[in-house]
């Protein structure tokens, strides 16, 4: 395994929320009516809100501002696997199988990655997203918060049109104490 290097200080500000509201619950991820919603307004904009199905496909329900203007689309209601190239859809589901043989039957999976995703225009720009659990309904349904952004810029109408398989991928217990990588580091 390699030892992530986190690219953005918005990431590490997102996990720094992320892990304030679990650790002043006292709980192992956040309920969603205890996210301060003050706190995580300047990141809705790139966060897509992920359900599982009885199946354990991933379904976006919600799709921030930012992220469909980055993917020409709003991918609301749509399964996330929809958006993943066949190499990258086969990555994730390794690292899924993996976390599951490896953490244990109380673990929350979490997931941070460094990868690259093709644009309309056929540049190749650079992504870094992390999705963190989070509860939902009654009796608490796992979900994900998945914050995603371009690292750079895109060129004027430019969007995303696919994500290839990520080239730093970590996939962590969510229940444990916050791993030292998943801070910004000179």
């Amino acid at each position: 395994m390699s030892i992530a290097k986190i690219v953005s200080a918005t990431t590490v500000a997102f996990a720094d929320l992320w892990y304030a509201c679990r650790d002043a619950g006292g709980v192992a991820a956040p309920h969603k009516r205890d996210l301060p919603m003050r706190q995580l307004a300047p990141f809705m904009s790139n966060i897509a809100l992920v359900s599982f199905d009885e199946t354990g496909r991933a379904k976006y329900e919600l799709f921030g501002t930012q992220l469909v203007k980055m993917a020409g689309v709003d991918l609301t209601g749509h399964y996330l696997d929809s958006t993943l190239d066949e190499d990258a859809r086969a990555q994730r589901d390794a690292g899924i199988a993996e976390f599951e043989q490896t953490a244990g039957p109380d673990a929350l999976r979490a997931r941070w990655s460094v990868g690259t995703a093709a644009t309309t225009s056929g540049r190749v720009v650079q992504v870094e997203d992390i999705a963190l659990p989070y509860f939902d309904g009654t009796p608490p349904e796992i979900r994900h918060m998945n914050f995603a952004m371009v690292l750079g810029t895109l060129e004027f109408g430019e969007g995303v049109t696919g994500f290839f398989p990520a080239d730093e991928l970590i996939w962590f217990d969510a229940t444990g104490s916050r791993p030292d990588w998943l801070h910004l580091k000179d």
